[in-house]
C-alpha cells in the first residue's frame, strides 16, 4: 500500500480535551506560557497534529482566547455546553462530532509534552487491530489513550468527572499496552509549578 493511501485509509481522531475550569491551578493554565513561549494548549494540540491529522478540540463556551490559539493552529472545535459536568461529557462530545471514526485518541489538553512518537504509537496499534491502547513508562499507565470503533457506544454513555477511567478498568483484559521512555505520558499541569517540570 502506498503511503498516500493509507493515510488516506486512516480514520482514527485525536478528541483534546480542553473544557476544564482549572480549579486547582487558580487561573487558566491552558493558556499560561511553557519555558518554550508555547502555551500549553498550543503545545499539546501542535503534538497531535504532527501525529495524526484528524484532531477535534472539545473547549467550554465562550473561552475567546483559547478558540483564538487553537484556529492559529486550524484545529476544528466543537464547544461543549455540558463542561461543567466533567471530563466525560466532553468526550461524548468528542465523539458525536466524529461518529464516522474508526477510532479515537483521547488526549489531556495539559499535557503539553507528550512526544508525537508516542501518539503515533497508539494510533498505529489502533490500525492493527488493537481494541484498547495505553502507553507505561516504569510500569505506570499514562495518556493518551486510544480506543478502537467497537467501543464508540460505551464512550457515549460516560458520565461525570473520570472521563474514560473506569471503561479501562473494567476492561483491562482488553487492554494493549507499550512501554516508552516517554516519561511525559504521566506529567500533567495541576499547579503553576507544574509549568517547569519536562
Amino acid at each position: 500500500m502506498s503511503l498516500r493511501l493509507k493515510m488516506a485509509s486512516e480514520n482514527i481522531v485525536a478528541i483534546l480535551l480542553a473544557a476544564g475550569s482549572s480549579r486547582r491551578f487558580g487561573k487558566d493554565k491552558l493558556l499560561q506560557r511553557l519555558p518554550n513561549n508555547q502555551t500549553v494548549v498550543a503545545s499539546t494540540a501542535a503534538n497531535l497534529k504532527k501525529a495524526t491529522s484528524k484532531v477535534i478540540a472539545v473547549i467550554r463556551p465562550n473561552h475567546v482566547q483559547l478558540e483564538n490559539e487553537l484556529q492559529a493552529l486550524d484545529i476544528r472545535m466543537i464547544v461543549n455546553q455540558h463542561a461543567g459536568s466533567g471530563m466525560a461529557s466532553s468526550i461524548v462530545a468528542g465523539i458525536l462530532a466524529s461518529q464516522e471514526a474508526d477510532g479515537w485518541i483521547v488526549a489531556l489538553a495539559d499535557m503539553p509534552w507528550v512526544k508525537p512518537e508516542t501518539i503515533v504509537r497508539i494510533k498505529e496499534m489502533l490500525l492493527q487491530g488493537k481494541s484498547l491502547v495505553a502507553p507505561l513508562h516504569e510500569n505506570r499507565r499514562g495518556n493518551p489513550v486510544g480506543f478502537s470503533r467497537q467501543w464508540k457506544e460505551q464512550l457515549l454513555k460516560l458520565q461525570g468527572d473520570l472521563g474514560a477511567r473506569l471503561l479501562l478498568t473494567n476492561n483491562l483484559e482488553k487492554l494493549s499496552t507499550f512501554t516508552t521512555d516517554d516519561k511525559a505520558i504521566l506529567t500533567d499541569i495541576d499547579y503553576p509549578g507544574d509549568l517547569d517540570h519536562q
